[in-house]
């Protein structure tokens, strides 16, 4: 909390009013980062795994197998150590979906990013690698894609941030949710090759104010 002293010295009521007004108007941003070692996994933070036909899942609860404690292990930190999930149905795609409960009232959130690292290994023949990263959108009830890889299995970082309209990427029974999402380029084509999702870390940061700063205002009553 910023604290700042005024003297006045000959100057009234009228003035000192003014101040006030002026210093209410000031205001501080903060960040908050979620992640998987920093939040209780399970309790204040998730993730779910799973394969589908549809790249896109059209609800928010696609996919819903949550990861086990050592499968959490896998994606706390950005250190080369992955989460696997393998497609093991033709025509399927691997799918990841990370929800995080946020402490910040709705109102006061000015900015999301979400960010993902891992990869997609494709071994299907004349398949494309790579993944996309999706932010849910509870107004529309549809994921809003934030970024996709080229075609390629090297680990990528994939990003978006979201600034606007705000209450519509944080929703759920107490307002305080946002979904991400991350799947693959391409399906499964073939057995026994493998196309599998590759999570390394993820999380959340999350931009809001904190209210407005405090003065302390000292007056010798001089002018009044």
């Amino acid at each position: 909390i910023m604290r700042r002293f005024f003297s006045l010295k000959s100057c009234g009521v009228v003035a000192m009013l003014s101040l006030l007004a002026c210093a209410s108007s000031a205001a501080r941003a903060d960040t908050a980062t979620y992640d998987y070692a920093n939040r209780t996994q399970g309790t204040q933070i998730f993730a779910y795994q799973g394969q589908s036909t549809i790249q896109v899942p059209t609800t928010a609860t696609t996919p819903n197998t949550q990861l086990s404690a050592a499968q959490y292990d896998g994606i706390e930190t950005n250190n080369g150590v992955f989460h696997v999930f393998d497609a093991t149905l033709n025509s399927n795609y691997a799918l990841m979906r990370f929800e995080f409960k946020i402490d910040q009232t709705e109102t006061s959130v000015t900015q999301l990013h979400g960010l993902w690292k891992g990869l997609n290994v494709n071994n299907n023949n004349g398949r494309v690698d790579g993944a996309r990263l999706y932010i849910w959108n509870y107004t529309t009830a549809a994921y809003e894609l934030l970024q996709a890889s080229a075609d390629t299995e090297a680990e990528v970082t994939l990003s978006g941030v979201r600034a606007a309209n705000l209450a519509s990427y944080i929703g759920g029974a107490a307002q305080d949710r946002v979904l991400l999402l991350v799947t693959k380029n391409d399906t499964k084509q073939g057995t026994p090759k493998v196309n599998e999702l590759r999570t390394d870390y993820a999380r959340l940061i999350v931009t809001y104010g904190v209210g407005l700063d405090h003065f302390l205002i000292g007056h010798d009553g001089t002018g009044i």
